[in-house]
């Protein structure tokens, strides 16, 4: 395969700007003052994500994908994959990270026709991969 014919990769350093500028643009883009004001529960998520003070530090929005790395990081430190901060040892817990793992299947079931084709890829790949890991570690730790 010569250079010109092999496929490149292009990479958008700034896509995060990108996407706020497009959502200011949807923002902006209605008709009238109205379509530019948010609604109560965008005012009140961007009111929250404000810090408090030092000790309450400015918080992500909430959305599924957050909510699912969310029970994706509680299983992997079930499974040991994080040192326990108080001895430094890694600690396995099948029982708590089948419980996580158990509550991502009910919110997959329940939000079912709900999620984007994205979410709901993203949420069956997390599944399998947490409940693959799951299998392996816990034989592991027998």
């Amino acid at each position: 395969m010569t250079e010109s014919e092999k496929p490149k990769l292009i990479i958008d350093e700034d896509w995060k700007s990108q996407v706020e500028k497009e959502r200011e643009q949807l923002r902006h883009g209605g008709e009238g003052e109205d379509a530019a004001r948010p609604t109560t529960a965008e005012a009140a998520r961007a009111e929250s994500a404000q810090p408090k003070s030092a000790d309450d530090p400015a918080l992500p929005k909430p959305d599924v994908i957050f909510l699912l790395n969310y029970f994706a990081t509680q299983v992997m430190g079930a499974l040991g994959q994080f040192p326990d901060p108080e001895t430094g040892h890694a600690k396995v817990l099948p029982n708590l990270a089948r419980f996580h793992i158990d509550t991502l299947a009910l919110l997959q079931e329940k939000m079912q026709g709900n999620l984007s084709a994205d979410e709901a890829a993203i949420l069956e790949n997390t599944l399998h991969q947490l409940r693959m890991a799951f299998v392996s570690i816990t034989k592991l730790a027998r």
